[in-house]
């Protein structure tokens, strides 16, 4: 080629199952990553939770708010349109935070045990996924962990950035490993 360099394609695949292989999980971290991960998807669930809380006595605060302001027109410490403004401004209040409790819905059907087990399984075994995947499939892999450009060069490759994750996972494993 007239850069003077022309990888092999057979050497380029090489020396990539080779990196899969060094960011693919092994031996007992995979059990302590999926038991950190549960934690933390568990406790992601449970600040939901909370957040819900939170919304819900704020509604609750509103409706308090807008008995007293009730209460205070009866005894005719307001008039009708300071009650009518803080009844507009309590109900416009409301809704807005029942918007928020809808869009704070909790995924009631997720489970997440199963779902960070299947995600650690296939981080344990980034190289045979590649092996068996398809041309998008592997691009698609590929690109995941190499967000920038891969280079080869002879037996080795090069890039500038790998996934913040695979990397965390990587260095983790690594120390783990000793």
């Amino acid at each position: 080629s007239k850069c003077g360099y022309r990888s092999q394609v057979q050497e380029a695949h090489d020396t990539l199952m080779k990196d899969l292989r060094k960011f693919s999980l092994k031996g007992g971290t995979k059990e302590a990553y999926q038991q950190t991960l549960r934690i933390m998807v568990e406790n992601s669930f449970k600040n939901g939770m909370d957040q819900r809380k939170r919304l819900s006595d704020k509604i609750e605060e509103q409706h308090q708010r807008l008995k007293n302001a009730r209460n205070l027109l009866l005894v005719g410490d307001i008039d009708g349109a300071d009650y009518k403004e803080i009844k507009t401004v309590c109900n416009e209040t409301i809704v807005e935070l029942e918007q928020q409790l809808i869009l704070n819905e909790p995924k009631t059907d997720v489970h997440v045990k199963d779902i960070v087990n299947q995600c650690v399984s296939r981080l344990s075994k980034l190289d045979q996924l590649f092996l068996n995947a398809s041309t998008a499939q592997k691009r698609m892999l590929i690109g995941s962990i190499f967000p920038e450009k891969l280079c080869f060069d002879k037996s080795k490759s090069r890039t500038t950035r790998i996934n913040s994750i695979v990397n965390s996972m990587y260095l983790i494993d690594r120390e783990l490993q000793g």
